[in-house]
């Protein structure tokens, strides 16, 4: 029997749960509120709107560098409603390595943390198609931004006042939508393109072989340019309609604790971090 994919896109699948589910819990940042599917959804919207609105296109790669925050989701989430692309870039990524993967993608526009604006700037010559870079609007700080030649440098809330208007693009699950970067141990960092449908089944897997449901309290330490966070944590999340809980960082020492402050059901690391 043939599978009907048309809704592997993550974009829908938000919008599916928000039209579901709307008042149940999704995610919360650590110390931060929680956020319903519905709230996810209208500020998902916005970003995308925000976006279109600045002229991003279908298919467009925007670079993002931040650390674990929910801006982080927002901006997937939005780029995804309006067909373009989310590249997400590793936090310790600085000077020719930086390079390669903007110059790679030809991002014209970036989300960018403040902490890696002076490596940015370090490099500013060297990439060429970056015009505007974005900044959560709780660490925009204008009087401390490092010197731009030529980039512009703008507050994240500048995308959050466009409207929450639903949007209506035509996006299928063969349609790129991210580009992860490889660990580069033999040679420069290979952008792997990937379409909605492969980063839907990453969840789906998850959600299958846990067997998710919708009162599991996922536990998210990894960071969100990887694929354990935000694919198989974060995606898995959304497609059982349960909820999570996003760490800023992973803390050793804290983490069983951590759990348990939390009451989360689930989580999952890399071998290295046992």
């Amino acid at each position: 029997m043939a599978v009907d994919k048309s809704g592997w896109v993550v974009g829908k699948v938000l919008a599916e749960q928000a039209r579901t589910r709307g008042d149940a819990p999704f995610i919360r940042l650590e110390d931060g509120p929680m956020h319903s599917y519905a709230q996810a959804h209208e500020l998902s919207n916005r970003v995308g709107n925000g976006f279109a609105g600045i002229g991003v296109r279908f298919g467009e790669n925007v670079a993002v560098m931040l650390n674990n925050r929910l801006e982080y989701l927002w901006t997937w989430f939005g780029l995804s409603r309006i067909g373009a692309v989310h590249v997400g870039i590793n936090t310790a990524l600085k000077g020719t390595f930086l390079t390669h993967v903007l110059s790679n993608t030809q991002a014209r526009i970036g989300v960018f943390e403040p902490d890696y604006l002076p490596w940015l700037a370090d490099i500013e010559d060297s990439v060429r198609d970056l015009q505007t870079v974005y900044v959560p609007g709780d660490v925009y700080d204008t009087d401390n931004l490092p010197e731009f030649k030529r980039i512009k440098v703008l507050c994240f809330d500048e995308l959050l006042v466009a409207g929450a208007q639903e949007i209506e693009v035509a996006i299928s699950y063969r349609d790129i939508g991210m580009i992860m970067f490889t660990s580069g141990t033999t040679g420069p960092s290979k952008g792997a393109l990937m379409p909605h449908g492969h980063l839907y089944l990453f969840g789906h897997c998850m959600h299958l072989h846990l067997r998710m449901t919708a009162k599991d309290h996922y536990f998210i330490a990894m960071p969100l340019f990887h694929a354990q966070a935000i694919l198989m944590q974060t995606y898995a999340t959304l497609i059982a309609g349960g909820s999570a809980v996003l760490m800023r960082q992973f803390r050793a020492t804290t983490w069983i604790d951590d759990i348990r402050k939390h009451k989360a059901t689930l989580t999952n690391l890399l071998g290295v971090m046992n």
